[in-house]
């Protein structure tokens, strides 16, 4: 092997959803996120596992790692998604960004909190890919939707059996409002939700973090004025209860410059 990509077959200009599959595996919560992204973007799922070495025993390994994830996700997707599963070799991140260039959508774990002689470390890989990819990246609380039963102290099924529908939409500045808006307005419409506006600069880590547990997403910018993810913005991707899609804003004066058209660059 030479570290390339393994690609299936495919026509070019499909609408994939791409889901990284961690030596781990993923959820079932994230591999549910990930089918359902597919049905509604056109039906393709890829799934890519970056393999550590090319040795026989570790692309076995792999392939253990990548089969299963492969059949549950055909079985939920019914027939109308077609699966897409890769082994790639090499690192992670380069062949992350490879395989995202072709896709409307990237899916990611974050993995749960791991505690090391008292200390809380997260990893930074999800932060890297979010920070680098050019396309929309949906994070799923690896411990989803557990965490938040576990968290408030409530039943298995709660909300009176209904999963809270909600889409809390994450501003930080003005510039940003069309970009998440608008995917907060098509998330809350597939969900038959309703959408809540929240202003990072007032409602802070605390108010953040209380959202996240009464929504089924929260949608959140990166770029614009910023250049990638905001304070608060980080607070979502790293302690949120439920699922952050991280939509791509431009840069500050392009947005500025189509929503303000009379205003022109200097």
């Amino acid at each position: 092997m030479d570290g390339s990509l393994v690609v299936s077959s495919g026509s070019t200009g499909e609408r994939r959803v791409l889901l990284c599959v961690g030596s781990h595996g993923v959820g079932a919560a994230t591999l549910r996120v990930a089918t359902t992204r597919a049905r509604r973007a056109g039906g393709v799922l890829r799934l890519l596992h970056v393999a550590e070495t090319t040795t026989p025993m570790g692309l076995e390994e792999a392939q253990r790692r990548l089969d299963p994830v492969a059949e549950a996700a055909r079985s939920l997707g019914g027939g109308a998604v077609r699966v897409e599963p890769v082994l790639a070799f090499g690192e992670v991140l380069d062949q992350v960004w490879s395989a995202a260039a072709a896709a409307v959508l990237v899916v990611l774990e974050r993995p749960a909190v791991v505690r090391l002689g008292g200390l809380r470390r997260r990893t930074s890989l999800t932060t890297a890919l979010v920070e680098h990819l050019d396309a929309p990246v949906v994070v799923v609380p690896g411990l989803w939707p557990t965490a938040r039963v576990a968290a408030d102290g409530l039943p298995p099924v709660w909300h009176g059996g209904r999963e809270p529908r909600t889409v809390g939409v994450l501003l930080d500045e003005p510039t940003e409002c069309r970009q998440v808006m608008g995917a907060g307005l098509e998330s809350a419409a597939d969900l038959g939700g309703a959408v809540e506006l929240l202003r990072g600069w007032e409602v802070g880590r605390a108010g953040v973090v209380a959202a996240s547990r009464g929504a089924s997403l929260l949608v959140v910018g990166r770029g614009g004025r910023a250049g990638g993810l905001s304070v608060s913005g980080r607070v979502a991707l790293h302690e949120s209860v439920c699922p952050v899609l991280v939509v791509p804003v431009p840069p500050a004066e392009e947005d500025l410059a189509t929503v303000l058209p009379f205003r022109r660059a200097r």
